[in-house]
């Protein structure tokens, strides 16, 4: 969308993004530049119009994995090491289609093929690793806190400003007001439990790679894409970098996705540009 165009047309040269389903990852994809979610909170919200407590992330965009440790860590107070420096082995990646595989489009199941060549080509050591069976609650328990927490957040809006709100958005959220509080805490529940069940899932790798979006991105500007290949990272509230990765049928760009454990953003981003530096 905007930030990510800016970004990959040379307007800008960094960008912030707010990613509370994949909309930091899915338009750097699309655009052909770097996205960086980071752990979440990492960034603080302060002075962010919230609309989801548990999901909200603020993000970076560039044109480089350097730029966004640069960008993220000098607004975070923190160092997250500088990605461009040789780390001393090949990592060692987990290839993860998650349960969203079954969205990708012929260009990502092309690309997917392709990606891992590549990175085997590089020296990394590769395995299939798929997440726990329980992860596939996650398909249904995020949207459910992401749209009850949004109305809550818009409840005076849509209360009393609803002839200025879009249909969409008032479509998709007045109903929710109305839904029970204990659907809200369930799907927190469910959340809270794939979150310390994800490092272990993880165990003798330091990142999965996975696929960014869906496809190239859709034509026209009537809808900005699927965050199927997102959601999941998001809820699980774990640092994520989307790299180039070619282009589409179309020759739109397509993204790959290094995910990590949390809190471990320095290690991720240093794994994000090995893996770009081996697709480049």
């Amino acid at each position: 969308s905007g930030s990510a165009a800016a970004v990959a047309d040379f307007m800008v040269p960094l960008a912030f993004g707010t990613q509370t389903a994949g909309s930091i990852i899915r338009p750097a994809a699309y655009c052909g530049i770097v996205g960086y979610k980071p752990t979440f909170g990492m960034i603080p919200r302060a002075g962010m119009k919230v609309m989801s407590e548990s999901l909200d992330t603020i993000g970076v965009m560039a044109r480089s994995v350097a730029d966004c440790a640069l960008f993220a860590g000098a607004v975070a107070g923190r160092n997250l090491g500088d990605p461009e420096r040789a780390p001393p082995r090949p990592p060692r990646i987990g290839l993860c289609r998650s349960p969203s595989w079954p969205a990708a489009r012929p260009e990502t199941l092309a690309l997917w093929d392709d990606v891992a060549a590549a990175l085997g080509r590089a020296g990394a050591t590769l395995v299939e690793r798929e997440l726990p069976a329980s992860f596939a609650a996650l398909v249904e328990a995020h949207p459910t806190i992401m749209v009850m927490e949004t109305a809550r957040a818009l409840g005076w809006d849509l209360t009393t400003q609803a002839p200025l709100l879009s249909a969409g958005l008032k479509e998709r959220h007045l109903p929710a007001l109305a839904w029970p509080p204990e659907r809200l805490d369930e799907a927190r529940k469910i959340a809270q439990g794939c979150i310390l069940a994800f490092s272990p899932a993880l165990d003798g790798l330091d990142v999965l790679v996975t696929p960014s979006a869906p496809g190239e991105a859709p034509e026209g500007i009537g809808w900005t894409g699927d965050a199927v290949f997102n959601f999941l990272w998001t809820t699980l509230r774990v640092p994520c970098v989307t790299v180039p990765a070619g282009l589409g049928p179309h020759g739109l760009p397509l993204g790959i996705q290094v995910v990590g454990r949390m809190s471990d953003d320095a290690s991720v981003l240093a794994w994000a540009r090995w893996v770009a530096a081996a697709l480049a």
